[in-house]
């Protein structure tokens, strides 16, 4: 079996390896990021590459509303059912940005939302400027 650990930072990688040494040494499943099974990682890309007009429409429906959390099904595409999208925005006269964030189900929503609210009110401001 082909194993594929994608990851934000070095701290995650040495969490999952900890974590599945202490499930083996109690007898049980070992932890693994969704996105190891290629088959997920598969459908993630097709998502993003082939369905990526869809995904845009979906996101800018989503930008009136300060942040929305999808999480499985509600995102309405198969290949991206077992992740969460959190969707937020702005418009400005003629401009309007879509930020998402896609992830697994389990992700710490509230530092996603931060995140993303950081970004959003960065560039937000950075745009005004320009506009």
């Amino acid at each position: 079996m082909v194993q594929v650990f994608i990851s934000h930072s070095k701290y995650d990688k040495e969490f999952c390896g900890r974590f599945d040494s202490a499930c083996a040494r109690v007898g049980l499943e070992s932890f693994r990021s969704e996105f190891e099974d290629i088959e997920k990682l598969k459908n993630l890309f097709y998502a993003l590459e082939v369905k990526i007009n869809e995904l845009q429409e979906l996101l800018f429906r989503c930008i009136d509303e300060e942040l929305k959390i999808l999480i499985g099904d509600e995102i309405g595409f198969d290949e991206i059912s077992e992740c969460s999208l959190l969707v937020s925005g702005f418009k400005e006269r003629d401009f309007s940005l879509a930020l998402a964030l896609l992830g697994p189900m389990r992700m710490n929503y509230i530092k996603a939302a931060a995140s993303l609210y950081s970004i959003k009110y960065k560039l937000e401001d950075r745009i005004k400027k320009l506009l």
